[in-house]
């Protein structure tokens, strides 16, 4: 999940692991000691990978990091992400009227700034009416 945050360059990048199963109470532990080494190993690491992102946090399997190298490179970033490892795959979102999704939150850019809100998703009526009826 990509997005521009601010007017100097910077984008944010927001990515999901789809296929990891964080079910069982050790296997999420398991994942996170998994997914520090991947980071270390193949995202952060200058010698295995060209673009290291300004700013990168990871929230069980959601992660935000700010990007420098511009727009037209991210799609190369994801591409060399969803090269490394077969069974995790990276999918991204675009930023839509200044907001972002992140977590349970919902990342507002501001001049220069970025506030968070409570993220509700948005359901339609109908469906909700229909589950409601059924």
């Amino acid at each position: 999940m990509f997005a521009t945050v601010f007017a100097t360059g910077f984008h944010a990048l927001t990515v999901l692991l789809a296929t990891t199963a964080i079910v069982k109470s050790i296997s999420g532990d398991i994942t996170g000691i998994y997914m520090e080494f991947y980071e270390n190993e193949y995202i952060l690491n200058p010698q295995k990978n060209a673009f290291i992102p300004a700013f990168w946090v990871r929230q069980v399997d959601d992660v935000y990091c700010l990007w420098q190298y511009g727009h037209e490179t991210i799609p190369i970033f994801l591409a060399y992400l969803n090269s490394i490892e077969s069974r995790i795959q990276w999918t991204m979102e675009i930023e839509q009227e200044g907001h972002l999704p992140f977590v349970d939150l919902n990342l507002c850019r501001q001049a220069y700034r970025i506030t968070a809100e409570i993220y509700r998703k948005k359901i339609p009526h109908t469906e909700v009416l229909y589950i409601l009826v059924k």
